[in-house]
């Protein structure tokens, strides 16, 4: 009777165990079909890796969910939306942690999380968890896993513009690539340094490289790679001035193909195309990558493509279009913010390279361990006496070591400090030279404008894009680089737009009350465009028909707000109108700066105008001096 019921319950076990296998491999099934739709139909993808995470999840097959989750994590990186990406990699990290799974399945989703990061513009993310991927890589032999990071991080430090070092790392990937016999992962990396070697104008070592990469994708009949690869030959060219030579080769690629992560090639072939002339060629291209690259997470690739739309459209005499696009080109110039860079390189020194230096200091002291450690074997064989001087002269070697470590560290935190404020400024430099260069641009276009309506807007904007280029000047040539002094920049703001309306300042008087107050940027640049937007608005329609008159600005702090006014003694403002602007641009752009700042707006128009403001947000920065 008992081996009647052990054999029934053997089958019973053995039937349940076949029936998950069973649908362990539907699971999987579900995911290869799934995956098989990219990226042509990302709902059909969703669709079957939705079906085949609600079977894992019956059936308890974590391996499964983990693989759809990371997976489908990195698609929705590609489409850009970013949180859900991020969102389905953390749970599947966490499931990794919860069933205790094998290290290799934390490293693929610290992978796929490092690539969500870099599709939503985060690099300082991104780099965090590759350097966390690398490391448990390296530590549990995984070399192939290695190379695929080293790969990953030099791009992050190819995109922060630290290109040696980047080239540095890229070579690191390649002998691993080289030992593993790699080929596609070593024409990946020949690959990736050509791009390196473009941006740093070497000629010679970007053709090498993309050379050998083009040969080793030849031989391994890869047609998409040998594609890309002649594109970046294409587009590099014309990068370099080889403009002719560039848009030959792109012209015969169908640049439709190429990847979202390869967007800089088709905006470098629409630049030469415009060098050219070839506008309406130029037009074509920009059209093509529109779609995909305006949904992405791509900032700086998606603001080249509103500086070059502006300007084909300027070409093309469309001027509204044009100044719609230079306007989301300056708006998303802002949101690329210095900090960020900043972020990353300093994540770069601190976090890599300084665990490499790390190790090597670590490697020098088990050493110089290992050797005291035999010296003093064999001094207490012949003398114990000898014992007790030699311990003496070890520890005080030791300490001297330390010391002299002690010192050379506190050498490279205090150079790194010097470096990050020398990189500060010169990054403050670069802003205000490239407002700069976009206000003279707007300068230049007046001159072959003559509708007035056209003529203000060129104008306006002029005026709003030199209202930022202030602070970046004030920051670049003061010794603090995080705060902006009020008093001194509303003076220079206000000089520059008298200047501008050619004002006397014996004609309209300007009176300014402001506090002594230092302010972060992020809050002076929305109040610099809100002032810089009445003053200017007083100063076209508040004096019509007068010769002379007032304008009153006062910025003052006060239980824990910022109270701003600017009023002017002029003729007022008509009934129903908003500021004498209706719903023009710079109504709606005072609105939103005001929101922004969670401030309240008040407007009298009685012997004159006057708009005050309560600002309830608004930062005082930690100073930091040079």
């Amino acid at each position: 009777m008992k081996n009647i019921i052990l054999v029934s319950l053997l089958c019973f076990l053995s039937t349940q165990l076949v029936s998950q296998l069973k649908d362990s491999v539907v699971v999987l099934e579900y995911y290869e079909k799934g995956k098989s739709f990219y990226p042509k139909s990302v709902d059909s993808l969703e669709y079957y890796y939705q079906k085949g995470l609600d079977l894992a999840q019956k059936i308890g097959y974590i391996k499964g969910e983990v693989t759809i989750l990371r997976s489908r994590g990195a698609v929705r990186g590609y489409t850009g939306r970013n949180t859900e990406s991020t969102e389905d990699i953390y749970r599947a990290i966490d499931l990794i942690e919860e069933y205790k799974l094998p290290v290799i399945e934390r490293i693929n989703c610290l992978i796929n999380l490092g690539i969500a990061y870099i599709r939503a513009g985060e690099r300082g993310k991104a780099l965090e968890n590759y350097i966390v991927a690398e490391a448990l890589s390296r530590e549990n032999k995984y070399v192939d896993k290695q190379a695929i990071l080293l790969n990953n991080i030099a791009i992050i430090y190819r995109q922060g513009e630290r290109h040696e070092e980047s080239i540095s790392i890229y070579k690191q990937s390649e002998d691993l690539r080289l030992s593993l016999k790699d080929s596609v992962g070593l024409a990946t990396v020949y690959f990736n340094m050509a791009s390196c070697y473009s941006e740093m104008n070497n000629a010679e070592k970007h053709l090498e490289y993309a050379q050998r990469s083009k040969r080793l994708y030849q031989a391994l009949g890869q047609k998409d790679e040998v594609f890309q690869s002649e594109a970046a030959i294409g587009g590099a060219m014309i990068k370099m001035g080889r403009v002719n030579e560039g848009v030959d080769v792109l012209d015969d690629l169908d640049l439709s193909h190429l990847d979202l992560s390869m967007v800089s090639i088709p905006l470098q072939f629409a630049d030469g195309l415009q060098q050219l002339e070839r506008y309406d060629d130029a037009a074509e291209v920009l059209t093509i990558i529109e779609d995909e690259l305006l949904n992405s997470g791509y900032a700086e690739f998606k603001a080249e493509w509103y500086r070059l739309k502006a300007g084909n459209q300027r070409t093309l005499g469309n001027w509204e279009l044009a100044y719609s696009n230079l306007d989301s080109f300056v708006s998303l110039q802002k949101t690329i913010t210095s900090e960020n860079r900043i972020k990353i390189r300093q994540q770069m020194e601190e976090q890599f390279l300084s665990k490499q230096r790390d190790l090597e200091i670590e490697l020098q002291e088990t050493q110089l361990a290992k050797a005291s450690k035999d010296k003093l074997i064999l001094i207490g064989a012949f003398i114990a006496a000898g014992l007790l001087a030699f311990q003496f002269f070890r520890t005080s070697s030791f300490r001297k070591k330390k010391n002299e470590e002690l010192h050379k560290k506190n050498q490279i935190i205090e150079k790194a400090l010097s470096d990050k404020n020398l990189l500060l400024k010169e990054i403050h430099h670069r802003v205000k030279n490239n407002l700069q260069f976009i206000s003279a641009l707007l300068g230049l276009q007046t001159d072959h404008v003559s509708d007035k309506i056209a003529l203000g807007a060129l104008q306006e904007g002029q005026d709003r894009v030199q209202s930022m280029a202030l602070i970046h000047q004030d920051l670049y040539k003061g010794d603090n680089l995080t705060s902006v002094d009020m008093k001194q920049y509303f003076v220079k703001l206000t000089e520059g737009l008298f200047d501008s309306y050619n004002i006397r300042t014996d004609s309209i008087k300007l009176d300014l009350h402001v506090d002594e107050l230092l302010l972060d940027v992020d809050t002076v640049i929305p109040i610099g465009l809100i002032v810089n937007e009445l003053i200017s608005n007083s100063l076209k329609y508040a004096f019509e028909g007068r010769d002379h008159g007032q304008i009153k600005v006062s910025l003052k702090e006060a239980n824990n707000t910022l109270q701003l006014i600017v009023a002017d003694d002029g003729i007022g403002m008509p009934k129903d109108s908003d500021l004498g602007i209706g719903g023009s641009l710079g109504y709606k752009l005072i609105i939103g700066l005001t929101e922004q700042l969670q401030g309240v707006m008040h407007m009298h128009s009685t012997h004159g105008t006057k708009v005050s403001f309560i600002f309830k947000k608004y930062q005082k920065p930690i100073l930091a001096k040079l």
